[in-house]
């Protein structure tokens, strides 16, 4: 397969590739040979339909098809041979012999490939860990949690006016809703608020209606907040008209060991203290190592500076904007308000304003790999398992479940080791890490106190970079396809699946940019990109960050 390798950059390449017309033609009369042994054409026996007649009739569409698959099978090969990982597989882009009946086929394709990293500085890093104390005073809110949770609701005797604890039903309907259509949605039965809670996204109503008979109907003044979901109504004022149906008082159990039986986790109230104290330094610890691998990464992007292609990275952020429309759409469907989720419209979804985070997702999954494979960690069942359990916790499955699950999605199963090995990297460079204790909240107030920094797509240059493939013009014969190639081969295998799909889509089709790094997406939910173990995942690039969830 003679094809001819331009360095264009330091991370781009271009590709010219030359079909001899004779394999063009050895193919095309191979598959018409195939077709005539089936086809049904009037005036002739099946399987007795002479060759001329076949490629009259069958011809133009098998020559499309036959340049299609000449496409796929001259782009997988330029994939499985590269020195360096491709990123992106641009679109193929034909010269005029495409249109010339069995003449040669040339066609250019744009690649990007990733920087060969040499990780640097990540070892004996300088981390910080918060001393574990359990302290009795989260014990007890915790076990007020649990009160709050086991409340029950009783009637109220003695008083006929609301106060502070009683929990009020109430109908409602904003007034004002012939100037204001958006008024005409805020009405409603059956409201519910707790006179005194921690607050809810309506301030003025539990004020108004503090004090007021049991039975009463009044006009309250209240000021939606961002928490509101109706997004429009953040911020005005709106005349309420509330008519209170029912209240009662929240009554809230005692503490003793009835109530640890009642909350099935113990038998006395001592067992359950243990047992939430348990639970707590368990929760502290969770938060100390993803606190510790923060560091890690932190530090080690200062430390090694990592090139990206700019192709490859604006399709990541065409990724992350998808992904983030399609999840702000499903809010807005059941109805959420996007200001109570913490998401600000002016900025979700614009590329730049995400722009940094997606880039450092980047780098540390391809520094992460890089060091997997540099220390040679090896991914065992129990590393895979775990990030199993993990996921399943996150998507309210049984560990089992989603088990079989991916025993039936190859790609699926790709991400989940590709996110075990970024997982077993990370704990790998804390355990070797020079790790201080430190008083329990400093880094949480250290945190405070320094501004927030804007996220850098580079780190300081300090790292070593692999030398990268010198210009070639060349071309592949039988002892270039012979030469050892193991490595480039096991990074391609993903990218290759989809210059297949591309080419068979039709001879210009773009051929989808894809990360050999990391995993196949089933339906590229996202995170953002994730490099590949070149021993273990077969993978296509996601959205997804590379800290740890």
């Amino acid at each position: 397969m003679p094809y001819e390798v331009e360095e264009t950059g330091n991370l781009t390449r271009l590709v010219t590739v030359t079909v001899p017309a004779e394999e063009r033609k050895k193919r095309v009369n191979k598959e018409l040979r195939k077709i005539a042994k089936t086809a049904k054409i009037r005036g002739f026996r099946k399987g007795a339909v002479p060759f001329g007649e076949v490629k009259k009739r069958y011809g133009a569409e098998v020559d499309r098809d036959t340049i299609e698959g000449l496409v796929r099978d001259y782009l997988n090969k330029i994939v499985e041979e590269s020195e360096q990982v491709v990123l992106h597989l641009g679109r193929p882009e034909f010269g005029d012999a495409a249109a010339v009946a069995e003449g040669d086929v040339t066609f250019t394709v744009d690649l990007e490939v990733r920087q060969d990293v040499d990780p640097v500085g990540y070892l004996g890093l300088e981390l910080k860990k918060e001393k574990i104390e359990v302290t009795s005073e989260k014990v007890d809110e915790r076990l007020e949690q649990l009160r709050e949770r086991y409340a029950t609701l009783e009637p109220i005797s003695g008083r006929k006016k609301i106060a502070e604890g009683d929990v009020v039903t109430f109908d409602y309907e904003a007034q004002g809703a012939e100037e204001n259509e958006e008024l005409a949605n805020f009405k409603g039965k059956g409201g519910q608020v707790e006179i005194g809670g921690k607050g809810g996204s309506i301030p003025g109503l539990e004020e108004g209606l503090t004090g007021l008979a049991f039975d009463a109907t009044k006009v309250i003044e209240v000021t939606p907040n961002e928490n509101f979901g109706i997004a429009s109504l953040v911020g005005e004022a709106i005349s309420l008209e509330v008519t209170v149906t029912e209240v009662k008082h929240k009554v809230l159990p005692e503490l003793d060991d009835d109530f640890a039986k009642d909350t099935g986790q113990a038998e006395t109230l001592d067992e359950l203290r243990e047992k939430l104290s348990e639970e707590i330094e368990k929760g502290l610890e969770h938060d100390a190592m993803h606190s510790l691998q923060s560091q890690v990464l932190e530090k080690l992007i200062e430390q090694n500076e990592i090139e990206l292609p700019p192709k490859f990275v604006q399709e990541q952020l065409d990724n992350e904007r998808n992904q983030r429309l399609r999840a702000l759409q499903q809010a807005i469907q059941q109805g959420m308000n996007p200001a109570s989720l913490g998401i600000d419209l002016e900025t979700y979804a614009d590329p730049e304003a995400f722009r940094p985070d997606v880039e450092k997702g980047i780098c540390v999954d391809f520094l992460l790999t890089a060091i997997f494979e540099k220390e040679e960690l090896k991914l065992e069942e129990a590393d895979l398992m775990a990030t199993i359990e993990h996921q399943a916790m996150h998507q309210r499955v049984q560990p089992q479940q989603l088990l079989q699950q991916l025993l039936q999605d190859q790609n699926g199963m790709a991400q989940i080791q590709h996110m075990a090995m970024l997982e077993k990297t990370r704990i790998f460079l804390v355990e070797k890490g020079e790790i201080e204790e430190v008083p329990a909240g400093s880094l949480s107030e250290e945190a405070e106190e320094k501004p927030k920094a804007k996220a850098k797509s580079k780190a300081k240059p300090k790292a070593k970079a692999k030398s990268k493939s010198k210009t070639t013009k060349k071309k592949a014969d039988k002892d270039a396809e012979e030469k050892p190639k193991a490595k480039a081969k096991s990074k391609s295998k993903t990218t290759k699946k989809k210059a297949d799909k591309d080419a068979e889509e039709k001879p210009k089709a773009k051929a989808k940019s894809k990360s050999k790094t990391t995993k196949a997406k089933a339906e590229k939910k996202e995170t953002k990109p994730k490099a590949k173990a070149k021993s273990k995942s077969k993978a296509t690039t996601t959205k997804k960050k590379a800290d740890k969830e």
